[in-house]
This record gives C-alpha cells, structure tokens and sequence, in this order.
C-alpha cells in the first residue's frame, strides 16, 4: 500500500486539512444483465485523517439520476454493498507550475516530488510528470522507473522566458497519461457479476501544485506562438470538473502556496472530483502536504451497488450515508453528488459512416469543392434517395469555428436537402432526437466529443441502418472523459496533430497539410481540385481494419514526412 511508504517518511506534522468527505474514483460498468456502480468513500476526521474502516457501523443509501445533478433519483437500495476497500499501490500523475516560482520553491519542489515518487513506485505504483508554464507539456509519461522521473524532476523545472501559465492544459495532460485522451480497447468491458466489477477499481489521482494563477490554456498571451504552439486547446475549469479514465473518476488534489493561486477555483475543482484542496503560506509546508495526500488517495470505504436499468453516458450518483457508533448513536451523517460516465459497448453499424477530420470551413479549403463534398458525403452515407438530414453541433466546441455547422447546414439546405439544426444539449443527444431523420451529420469544428450519451445515441442510430457523418478535426478522441471513438471512427487516436514532423500545425498559424483527393470514391465525385490544402491541426490516428481512409493528409512541401489520415469511411 503506497500510502504507508509515504507517510513513512514524514518528519513533520502535516498541515491542518478541512475534514470535508468525499466521493472518489466513481465509475459504473455492466454485466449481461445490467449496470452496476462503484465509490469510494472517504471520510475524514477533523485533522483530515481517512477514518478507518471498521470505526464505526456505516450504512449508505445510493440513488442515480440520468437527468442531471439535481434528479430525479432512482434509489438502489435493493442490492448496495459497503465494503473495506483493498490496499493497493496506485498511480499519480504530477502536475507542476513553476513558471514564475522563486528558487526556494523550485528547489522545495523538486525534493518533495522526488520523495513522492520514490515512495509511489517503490510500493508498486506508477507515476508521471507535467510541467505547466507558458504552455503545458509532460515530461514523462507514466511509468515506474523511479530514476528516469526524478531526472525529468530535476532537469524538467526551470526557468521560462514568459512565464504564463497554462495550468488547466497541464492538469487535462496529467489526466490524459493515465490514459483519459481515449481508452484503447474494443468496446466496454463485460464484468461477470458485481463482485468481479467491484474487485478491479484502480487507484489514481492527480496532485496539482502552482504558486501562480491560471492565465494561458487558451493560448491567449502575446508572445511568439511559433515557438510556443501550446497543444491546440483552450481547456476551461468545467472541463476538468468531469476528467475520467475509463469511466472512472480522477480525483485531483490541489495545492496553492501564497496569495496569487485562485483558491476558490482550485477549491471548486478538487471538490468536485472528489479530492481536496490545501492553501498553504510557507514554502515547508509543500512536503508535508505531498505526504498528506497520500493517505487522501487511500479511501477506506467502498460502496458498490446495481443499477436499476441499464443506461449508458453520463448520470449522476447521490450517495446519502450515516456512521454509527457501538451503541448505535450518530456520529456523522451527509450526502454527496458525482457525475459518472457509463462505457456500454456501442452496437455494430449497418448503415454508412464518413469520418471527416477537417473544419469543413477552414479558409485554405477551396469552398466549392467543400460545398460539393458535403452533398457526396450525405449522398453516399443515406440509405434513401431524398434523405431528411439532422446537422448537430457538439457543446464542446468552445467557440471555435462554431459556424461550420451552419455553414454545412447551410450547403446542404442550398442544394435542395431538407435539413434541421440542432445544437448538443448540455447533457448529450438521445434516440428521440435522431427520430425521423435519414442521415446525421454530427460535428465539433474545432475540439473532441465529451459526451458519451450523443455517442452511444449516434452508434444506436448507425446500426438501425442511418447514415451518419462523424466530422471535425479532433474527432478520434474524447478530452479527458476517458471512452473511446474507436469504435464508431474506425481510427486508433495517436495524439492531436499540433505538431507534425517537428513543425507547428495548428490554429493557420504554422505549416499546412496537404491532402490529395484523387481517390475515385463517390465523395470525391466532381471536384474541381486535386489537391486541398489546411491549416490546422488533424489528430494523428491509423485505421484498426474496420474503416477505410480515402484520403491522407502530409505535410506541405515535407514528402518524407508519413501521411495521416484526413477522410475515412465504414461500409459494413
């Protein structure tokens, strides 16, 4: 149990925490015959110390909304089991703003992340590093290779010529070296039974140390972008507030030292995903809460219930518990709301499908031929001659390019199709939305899905036999809430494109792709041009044998520099 390690090696008392419960790690998973849902509870005594399973007589009540976080609630008391969770190494993903540290931190710094990382990986666990400054990058991808992470420790915190701070694109990287970017695998896992689902939930959390203040996930400083590409996204708080790795919640545990961390939103961040945040004033107190941390990561009490329907995306959970004594008095007593995301396996398509990775309104894209393309593509996606088509554009686009879908709309209404518009709703699409269309195009112009209810709802929609065109250029994975596109694209994500054979490709600011759309498929039918070229990034992907790519984007003017692909298609 890596906790012990760490706490082993405490000289000091740790600082004084705020005793808050919390939920952590939520996730939810299925049998054959249904859903199921797993929490741990971690309660706390007024020094911040977990409670001991076993102190006590706990008895908990959970209920389920798939309507938001304010209900309706469906209860489960029918079949709710509160158990001692199992001691179990872990992983940590370190998250580290020094951009405009003084040398004492930098120095205190490194001491306490190199402390937590010996004791994580020599109890069995794994660990990875990001720096944050002006923009984010990691410096170690997860491993257990103790020396190999604090060398990137040491060598890895240095001085940063701006000094800005992109310290929400650094903690959605942390997320995304657990695996949150996308889940590689071949649909959800089929858990035999509840206990078997119960058994398997990893340990991990995100520890986020700044002395600064959020100031440049959108890349929005002026400095030289050239050098500084940052990665192509602009994440916002509310994007963190719903990280996950394989349907499982990542609790992220802040530390602010000083007067200029935003504490309420590095606050509001940790109690919403279920860790917990630390102000602290003196630089000694960095170890000392890298130590406490530890023992926050150990929740002692697990509660694992079935669901009373099977559903899939995201609900939310209310876990109402009371904690007794021997002689039966209340100790204490409280009621906690998460938001989980349900990985059900997405059906096998019997219609169409066209996965599009561009901004179809990207201004180096000729817009005759796009106009062309457009009714190609809902031409040879339709199972009908006249088809009824529905344009969606996903909620996560953050602003940018939020006309494409319009535009689309807008080319195909022009040539005669009978269209609709809708936008995403905040909590994802569903069946009844799609009802009576013949084709679905669904795009995100700029940024990845989030919501796996409009996915599962869309993968529904194709194996009932529609037609559906999947477009925009980071369409192969999802940011940060951990299921996977893989099997509705038909693409393995690789990462995000901003950067191609060492040059900046991303946001028209950098070199451009070029894209030969000689293929003789019918959504290349009529183009006037052989060659289109784009600006902006185009997630690296590859084909797992169930799509085929009719079109491949490389490098302008690089010919050595490997193709990647730019339009894919799935014709069961």
């Amino acid at each position: 149990m890596f906790v012990i390690a760490i706490l082993a090696g405490c000289s000091n008392s740790p600082p004084t925490a705020d005793g808050a419960h919390r939920l952590q790690r939520t996730r939810a998973g299925y049998t054959a015959e249904g859903s199921m849902l797993s929490t741990h509870l971690l309660l706390r005594d007024a020094a911040g110390q977990p409670l001991a399973c076993g102190d006590g007589s706990l008895t908990v009540d959970v209920e389920v909304s798939t309507s938001g976080a304010s209900g309706p609630w469906t209860s489960t008391a029918e079949d709710v089991q509160v158990r001692c969770a199992d001691a179990a190494s872990g992983d940590v993903a370190m998250v580290l703003d020094n951009s405009g540290s003084t040398a004492d931190v930098v120095a205190t710094l490194r001491g306490a992340s190199s402390l937590l990382v010996d004791d994580v990986i020599d109890a069995g666990g794994r660990a990875s590093l990001v720096r944050v400054s002006t923009n984010a990058r990691v410096l170690h991808e997860l491993t257990d290779d103790s020396q190999a992470l604090v060398t990137s420790i040491v060598e890895g915190l240095n001085d940063d010529s701006n000094g800005w701070t992109a310290l929400w694109d650094g903690v959605r990287m942390g997320n995304e070296t657990f695996g949150g970017a996308v889940v590689h695998r071949d649909g959800a896992v089929v858990w035999d039974d509840l206990e078997d689902f119960c058994s398997a939930s990893d340990r991990l959390g995100i520890v986020v140390f700044t002395d600064g203040h959020e100031n440049n996930s959108a890349d929005q400083q002026d400095y030289d972008h050239i050098r500084y590409p940052g990665d192509g996204y602009a994440t916002t708080l509310e994007d963190l507030q719903s990280l996950h790795v394989a349907g499982q919640s990542t609790p992220i545990y802040t530390i602010g030292l000083g007067d200029t961390p935003d504490h309420a939103q590095l606050g509001r961040l940790a109690d919403s995903t279920g860790g917990a945040h630390t102000a602290i004033t003196e630089v000694a107190e960095i170890g000392p809460v890298f130590e406490q941390i530890g023992s926050w990561m150990q929740s002692t009490h697990q509660v694992c219930a079935t669901l009373p329907e099977t559903v899939c995306g995201t609900s939310h959970v209310r876990v109402t518990w009371s904690l007794r004594d021997a002689s039966g008095s209340q100790i204490d007593h409280g009621s906690m709301v998460q938001g989980v995301t349900m990985d059900c396996p997405l059906p096998d398509p019997s219609g169409r499908t066209a996965v599009v990775l561009l901004t179809l309104t990207n201004p180096h894209l000729p817009p005759a031929d796009v106009d062309r393309f457009a009714a190609n593509t809902v031409d040879w996606v339709s199972p009908v001659a006249a088809p009824r088509v529905l344009v969606v554009l996903d909620d996560n686009h953050h602003g940018e390019f939020a006309g494409d879908a319009d535009a689309i709309a807008a080319m195909l209404q022009g040539r005669g199709y009978d269209v609709a518009r809708l936008d995403e709703p905040t909590h994802g699409i569903t069946g009844a939305d799609l009802a009576g269309f013949d084709v679905v195009w669904f795009s995100n112009p700029g940024y990845p899905p989030d919501d796996m209810g409009s996915i599962q709802a869309l993968a529904a929609f194709a194996a009932a036999g529609g037609g559906l065109v999947l477009q925009g250029d980071d369409m192969t994975w999802t940011e940060g809430a951990g299921f996977s596109m893989e099997a509705i694209t038909g693409l393995t994500h690789v990462d995000n494109g901003v950067q191609t054979c060492g040059h900046p490709t991303n946001d028209n600011l950098g070199d451009r792709f070029s894209l030969e759309v000689t293929n003789a498929h019918p959504l290349f039918a009529g183009l006037t041009q052989t060659t289109w070229l784009y600006g902006d990034d185009i997630d690296l992907s590859t084909p797992n044998g169930s799509s085929e790519v009719i079109a491949e984007a490389g490098l302008e003017g690089e010919p050595t520099c490997a193709l990647r692909p730019a339009v894919a298609v799935i014709d069961p």
